[in-house]
């Protein structure tokens, strides 16, 4: 979807996109290379935990993940536009865009019990900068819940329910929005060779989901469907070469992260002037707002 300038007249829009942090779904399933490296889960990527040593056996991994994310989304606005058709001056909904970066602290928590696995994850509410577009920062969260069967001692498939929240989605409104879905992944690794403890990891994710907006779109609709993709790649390195004390496993790991979302047929209104909330016409667009960056991790197995 075009962005509008920044520098034009803004007024009152029924149409409201919510900037996400989006920050949809998934939380992930997480794979593990060996008894020494640890995996990312695709959706909130974490570092795994070590396969198990029996098939009975249970462990606990926990740690902290900070992602360096650049996030760009786009911020609902209205603008004046000379009609093709007609020739005249009328109103459109459009879509500015505000590109901010800040570090996301992700801690996380899990169980694996013989192949299967599962993790808690939650992305802390974190304040981005709007470029002026917004009177304010906003503040962005999510959470992710996930369940995943390792299919291969290197290769796991996860199915997550992720819901990410946004406070402020238009610089006239106060209001936010709320993002919920599934996602299904696939999470893997390979160590490298020569290296006992350091070992290739990579992920993907797709998922479909539902967006509410606290204010109404053109059609005076406030929901909107969204589609997720997550993939990270990186490498991720064994710290002990022993347990010690109930540490099992300490790995460090570091790679590449991207999130997008995509809003599915947004509605955009055309409108006579500038003060009018009934829409002349209305046409559907979809919009995509993206987060991307390094990110790092630490993780314990116990």
């Amino acid at each position: 979807m075009n962005s509008a300038n920044r520098h034009t007249t803004r007024t009152s829009t029924s149409l409201r996109l919510p900037a996400r942090a989006p920050r949809l779904l998934l939380a992930a399933a997480l794979c593990s290379a060996s008894l020494a490296a640890g995996a990312q889960t695709a959706a909130a990527p974490e570092p795994a935990a070590p396969a198990a040593t029996e098939a009975s056996d249970l462990t606990i991994f926990t740690g902290l993940r900070l992602w360096s994310a650049n996030w760009d989304s786009p911020v609902p606005t209205r603008v004046l536009a000379l009609d093709p058709g007609t020739g005249a001056v009328v109103a459109r909904d459009a879509n500015d865009r505000f590109s901010s970066s800040r570090i996301m602290p992700m801690p996380f928590i899990g169980l694996r019990y013989g192949n299967w696995i599962g993790s808690l994850a939650y992305t802390a509410r974190t304040r981005f900068g709007t470029e002026g577009l917004l009177p304010d920062d906003v503040k962005r969260d999510e959470l992710d819940l996930t369940v995943g069967y390792y299919v291969l001692p290197q290769l796991s498939l996860h199915l997550g329910y992720k819901q990410a929240k946004v406070d402020r989605i238009s610089p006239l409104v106060a209001g936010g929005s709320k993002t919920s879905g599934l996602l299904f992944g696939v999470s893997g690794s390979v160590p490298l060779a020569g290296s006992e403890r350091l070992s290739l990891y990579g992920n993907f994710a797709y998922g479909l989901g539902r967006n509410k907006s606290d204010l109404p779109y053109a059609n005076g609709d406030n929901k909107l469907d969204v589609s997720y993709r997550i993939g990270e790649v990186g490498l991720s390195y064994r710290l002990l070469a022993e347990p010690i004390g109930a540490i099992k496993q300490l790995s460090l790991s570091i790679g590449y992260r991207s999130q997008t979302v995509v809003f599915k047929k947004v509605p955009l209104g055309t409108y006579a002037n500038m003060a009018s909330t009934t829409p002349l016409s209305i046409q559907r667009r979809n919009a995509q707002s993206t987060t991307d960056g390094i990110v790092v991790g630490l993780v314990g197995v116990f």
